[in-house]
């Protein structure tokens, strides 16, 4: 019986080691034939060269006089069709191995015999493959054997997505910063990161894309309204469908940025009789599109205040309301906001909560 890993995207914000990116499988013994597994992906830093990679974390924390044991561990690493990748790099770590590398045969197979530690861990990969991570299933426990008698890893087949970065004229933006943050679940992800040359132009290594966003310049611009600092940021016009459709082609794309800015707005909550709610835990949700809001938690001051941002001449909905412990978006309970509206300088809004 084998078990499937299919890598897609990443999830999970412990950083590996460069040209390493894994599925993981942790599994804890409940008895010496049956273990329970739970799976977790792993990030890593920005490659260097085109890596797949794809992984399995076999723990094998029997009792201690098992220690001295051998796990012989065998497996395929194949594509999304079931072909059989062959020259497929194999690296196998543990607690008590550094790591043994091998490359599977014409059959995509592999077997490796290490001694028994808590986790002996699996990373497939294939520069033809490009970058990519395991999906997320945060709750997916199930229970087998410990060790697996087969390991499958499928490998996805990557794209490079390369072009130039324009402003909103159309003029290169040259040496310029650019990354590629990936759709999760989880905790996020490393980024990929490139520079454009003088012509605005730009390489991503080859990775699995699925979901994904680009950023200029740093982290610091990528929803910037959740980091309550004001000030000018810089925004890549988002056409997703459009650039991964041209990157499965092997065609270039154009990405523009646009800059905007990020307006202080103090917020007074207050009862229905006026009377100011300091110290309280409040739900906060500022919305200004279909899939565009932030949901916070903020805690006011003596004051009864808390902070957001807004962008002037964008029409905002808001909600507040006391802290019940539902985090449940608001509109999709058919609750009208509390003030709906746009500023153009910083401003302070009261609000009542009934």
């Amino acid at each position: 019986m084998s078990r499937n890993f299919t890598c897609s995207q990443a999830a999970f914000g412990e950083k590996f080691p460069a040209r390493q990116a894994r599925c993981v499988v942790a599994q804890r013994i409940l008895n010496p034939t049956r273990a329970l597994a739970r799976l977790v992906s792993r990030a890593m830093s920005p490659l260097r060269r085109h890596l797949a990679l794809a992984a399995l974390c076999v723990c094998c924390s029997a009792p201690s006089a098992a220690q001295s044991h051998a796990v012989t561990v065998r497996g395929r690493v194949v594509d999304e069709s079931g072909a059989p990748i062959a020259g497929a790099s194999v690296e196998i770590s543990s607690e008590t191995s550094h790591g043994t590398a091998l490359v599977t045969d014409a059959n995509g197979a592999f077997v490796v015999t290490v001694p028994a530690s808590r986790a002996v861990r699996l990373a497939a990969s294939h520069p033809d493959y490009g970058l990519q991570y395991t999906d997320m299933f945060w709750n997916a426990w199930s229970r087998y054997d410990v060790p697996a008698p087969s390991v499958l890893l499928t490998l996805r087949r990557g794209v490079v997505l390369r072009g130039q970065l324009v402003d909103a004229r159309g003029s290169p933006r040259a040496n310029e910063r650019l990354l590629l943050v990936f759709d999760y679940e989880g905790s996020g992800p490393f980024p990929l990161e490139t520079t454009t040359d003088g012509a605005g132009e730009f390489a991503f290594p080859r990775a699995v894309l699925n979901g994904f966003e680009l950023v200029a310049q740093s982290l610091s611009h990528w929803h910037p309204e959740t980091q309550l600092q004001p000030g000018a940021y810089l925004r890549v016009v988002a056409r997703h469908d459009e650039w991964l459709a041209r990157a499965r082609l092997d065609q270039p794309v154009i990405v523009t940025v646009e800059p905007f800015t990020l307006l202080p707005v103090t917020l007074v909550a207050t009862t229905s009789a006026g009377v100011r709610l300091a110290g309280a835990d409040v739900d906060l949700w500022v919305r200004h599109g279909p899939i565009e809001y932030v949901g916070t938690m903020p805690h006011t001051d003596a004051s009864g205040r808390c902070a957001t941002l807004m962008e002037p001449g964008v029409v905002y909905e808001l909600w507040i309301d006391r802290n019940h412990g539902a985090r449940i978006a608001p509109w999709t309970q058919s609750i009208a906001p509390r003030w709906q509206g746009s500023v153009d300088a910083a401003t302070t809004l009261t609000l009542a909560i009934p």
